[in-house]
């Protein structure tokens, strides 16, 4: 009996060399760095992220500002498959007072 192939090669293989897996709650109202790219990789070019809990606002190679960064809001996520992140990602949250979770990966060279 021949083993059944799920996933076709093409499928799963991942063009990038170097990743971060991240998981971070904020603990205030001012900006947090959630990774850096320096010690994981040069750049990063995919992401895929959630917020868990509570509204976020999402900032790439900045810090974060409410009211004028990327806002996720809590339930929802973001991915995108053609970015550039060269220094680090920032969250911030929403609304002062409610803290938030963001998940996800990154993946670079």
């Amino acid at each position: 009996m021949t083993t059944p192939q799920w996933h076709e090669e093409a499928r799963t293989w991942q063009p990038y060399s170097k990743h971060v897996a991240f998981t971070h709650t904020t603990t205030g109202n001012t900006a947090e760095t959630v990774f850096t790219v320096a010690g994981n990789a040069e750049y990063f070019q995919k992401i895929s992220l959630i917020c868990e809990t509570n509204d976020l606002y999402i900032e790439f190679d900045g810090d974060a500002v409410q009211g004028s960064s990327l806002k996720v809001p809590a339930g929802e996520g973001y991915s995108d498959t053609n970015i550039y992140i060269g220094t680090k990602l920032s969250v911030i949250v929403a609304a002062d007072g409610s803290n938030g979770t963001v998940r996800g990966i990154a993946w670079g060279r």
